[in-house]
């Protein structure tokens, strides 16, 4: 069995090297944490509960239809990572800017991080946007400056740059 962790680089490529079964995944960096997010893709159905075995050990594991699924899940699950981080890093200086201490503001954060997970889990991200938002509040004002500066489609870019081959 070839398993391929390298972006981007298709069946047609790994098979150049023998191998009765070839598997492209991407985990992230959250797998040193048995936390990650990988999606998969099989050539063939050789070994399939095997290899399910061995990458839920280093968390959850999602299996795709084809190679075009991958180069996107890929984006989403390996590199939109570090755009969270940078989120993260953003929100706990902007804290850190309104006053807060580094420690207070980076664990509030992290925290938020956390519990907005767990709202994830459960409900749509548009749903919680409109729950949390309330007629002339201090949210909708703040999702107003982000729509402003164009946070969507920023994001759409970046992943799309990001599963470009």
């Amino acid at each position: 069995i070839l398993i391929s962790v390298l972006a981007n680089v298709d069946f047609e490529k790994l098979q150049t090297i023998k191998a009765q079964n070839y598997v492209r995944i991407m985990p992230n960096t959250a797998a040193k944490y048995k936390a990650s997010t990988t999606p998969y893709i099989l050539k063939n159905s050789h070994f399939e509960n095997e290899i399910l075995d061995i990458l839920k050990t280093f968390g959850s594991a999602y299996k795709l239809d084809n190679e075009i699924q991958m180069n996107a899940a890929m984006a989403i699950s390996g590199c939109a990572p570090a755009f969270l981080a940078l989120i993260a890093e953003s929100i706990a200086n902007a804290g850190v800017y309104e006053g807060l201490s580094k420690e207070l503001s980076l664990n509030l954060t992290r925290s938020l991080f956390k519990s907005s997970s767990a709202l994830l889990e459960h409900e749509h991200p548009a749903i919680i946007k409109e729950n949390i938002c309330s007629p002339g509040g201090v949210t909708i004002k703040g999702i107003k400056i982000l729509e402003q500066k164009g946070i969507r489609g920023s994001f759409f870019e970046a992943i799309n740059a990001s599963s470009a081959k």
